[in-house]
């Protein structure tokens, strides 16, 4: 018995593959949701510590902040140098070795991501006419902190050029 106008939603629903009461019902399951939860505390427990923790040499008279062994961590975007545009998204050529697209651009950047970290990222050099950058990370909620950083080296970096790709937009 069907109460009126709810079945031809089900049966849209069930034609629909983005509905989540469809067969293709893609959702992650709670499971798996709670290792995630469980695997971003962990890696933000971690990133505390390392950006927390004391100097051995600093003073017992100084502030929490100068305490810190790190403020912040200045760390490459990504572990290889700008390359040309891929559209395809194709395997990389790295050091004579084919590499995961993806795997190039992210291997660095997805921590600061998985933890909600502040993070500002900023290009410092040009390397055959394309950017090479730094991401500068810091302890969750001090995005001040990490946008002071981010301006002492805007101030001590020279302005880049857009990359060339850039020049014909205006």
């Amino acid at each position: 018995s069907n109460i009126t106008g709810r079945g031809s939603a089900a049966v849209e629903a069930s034609k629909n593959p983005l509905s989540p009461t469809g067969p293709e019902d893609t959702s992650p399951k709670a499971s798996q949701l709670y290792a995630a939860e469980l695997i971003r505390d962990c890696a933000r427990a971690q990133l505390r510590r390392s950006l927390s923790a004391p100097n051995a040499t600093a003073s017992s008279s100084s502030s929490s902040t100068s305490q810190r062994r790190f403020n912040v961590w200045v760390l490459p975007v990504a572990p290889v140098c700008a390359f040309e545009h891929n559209e395809k998204h194709t395997a990389l050529l790295v050091n004579g070795s084919r590499q995961n697209y993806w795997s190039c651009l992210l291997a660095y950047a997805y921590q600061a991501a998985a933890t909600g970290a502040p993070v500002v990222t900023l290009p410092i050099a040009m390397i055959d006419h394309l950017p090479m950058g730094v991401q500068i990370i810091g302890q969750l909620w001090q995005d001040e902190e990490v946008l002071a950083v981010s301006r002492a080296f805007q101030k001590a970096l020279p302005r880049l050029p857009p990359p060339a790709v850039y020049a014909n937009l205006e």
